[in-house]
């Protein structure tokens, strides 16, 4: 037996079976000492991620106290949109205020579920999904506030989101373009100002929190056109240290206390970026969060071995693992639906700091990525088998 199949027999070895809900009880030791949890995905289109991921956080929340759900989504349209929505049907509110990988039947337990009630559902990224929010929102501004200031808002989310589809349509923003996003920049900095004013009467309404949420999601939305006017990768590099920034927010004024469990893709939560990456000044969430936090979070990344999966552009697509060398290919030798293995261990063992290939999801599919785990995560979730979402219709 030569090293690499010692390594992948000690893979096979410390892998966990988990087979029913009780079963979660595994990542007790890992999680009893830590307030953020990261869940990564491989790709966002797996229906069996967003069940597992579901039975996960509800576990954390009622046997660990994790009371915040940060998702990958738009700090403006998650925070603000449930008292909005509150008597309309879950799938509305879903496709209006939640970008489209959230846009299906799986998801809706975390929303509709009664325990789901004491979990706060938050948003951390400073990228917008859609604009009924922005028109519920300018209209409460005309019953509640005043004129000057409903006008001032709803110019300026008319002129974001006529730029937004711009950049969704072509994937990058010219010059004209970017002087324009300064320009409604500014119209939101004098935006924040007419809010201010308007402090003491946006706080005797009865929407709760609604000037802290509506103040932090226009510096969301500053940030974005901020970012949007710098070169494609570092407004990739600088949206992930925007996420860390509304997550500490969370975590340090906004919830101070709370046990936050985050929903992102792989790329996100890892810890650390693969060497080309790095060579680029790629940094993650994960990185910040290493860096701030590294006695208080969990990163978890999540991987499957077979079936079938939702590209980008929702066509299905069949996860192909090419050859053995890849992490994938040793846990299907394990057998069982679902697997836990730790990473970060006390007395760790050869193969975590060996690198590993793994799937993860890119434009054109599931593409290999090159990582040492021990550098990249502190836990894997393995699930055999997958299939696409039930997406709503669009």
């Amino acid at each position: 037996m030569n090293k690499k199949e010692k390594q992948a027999q000690q893979v096979i070895d410390e892998a966990v079976e988990i087979n029913s809900p009780a079963g979660y009880s595994v990542l007790d030791e890992y999680v009893k000492d830590k307030s953020i949890v990261m869940l990564g995905e491989s790709s966002h289109g797996m229906a069996e991620y967003f069940r597992d991921k579901i039975g996960l956080i509800r576990y954390l929340h009622e046997k660990h106290g994790f009371n915040v759900l940060a998702l990958e989504n738009s700090f403006m349209e998650t925070s603000l949109s449930e008292p909005f929505y509150k008597d309309k049907a879950i799938q509305e509110r879903l496709q209006d205020c939640f970008l489209d990988i959230y846009h299906t039947e799986e998801i809706q337990p975390l929303f509709t579920e009664a325990w789901t009630d004491s979990l706060t559902i938050a948003g951390i990224d400073p990228q917008p999904a859609y604009t009924p929010l922005s028109e519920m929102l300018h209209q409460w501004m005309e019953d509640s506030l005043d004129e000057e200031t409903a006008e001032a808002f709803h110019h300026c989310e008319k002129l974001f989101f006529e730029i937004d589809d711009v950049i969704r349509q072509s994937g990058r923003a010219s010059k004209q373009l970017k002087e324009r996003m300064g320009q409604v920049a500014e119209r939101y900095e004098v935006m924040q100002k007419l809010l201010e004013k308007q402090k003491d009467q946006i706080e005797k309404e009865s929407l709760p929190e609604m000037y802290v949420l509506l103040s932090r999601g226009i510096e969301n939305r500053i940030h974005w056109l901020r970012l949007n006017q710098k070169k494609a990768l570092s407004s990739g590099v600088e949206r992930s240290f925007r996420m860390f920034e509304n997550l500490k927010w969370l975590k340090e004024t906004h919830k101070p206390g709370a046990k936050i469990i985050v929903w992102a893709h792989n790329f996100h939560v890892r810890k650390n970026q693969p060497a080309a990456a790095k060579l680029l000044g790629v940094k993650s969430l994960g990185h910040w969060m290493e860096k701030h936090y590294e006695k208080e979070s969990l990163s978890v990344g999540y991987y499957t071995g077979s079936g079938t999966y939702a590209s980008q552009l929702r066509e299905e697509q069949t996860v192909n693992i090419p050859n053995g060398k890849h992490m994938e290919a040793v846990l299907l030798e394990k057998g069982g639906e679902k697997l836990f293995l730790p990473v970060r261990k006390e007395k760790p063992s050869s193969w975590q700091g060996t690198k590993w290939r793994f799937l993860e999801s890119g434009i054109t599919g599931l593409g290999p990525e090159t990582l040492k785990p021990e550098s990249t995560y502190d836990a894997l979730m393995f699930i055999r088998r997958v299939q696409s979402p039930d997406y709503f219709e669009q």
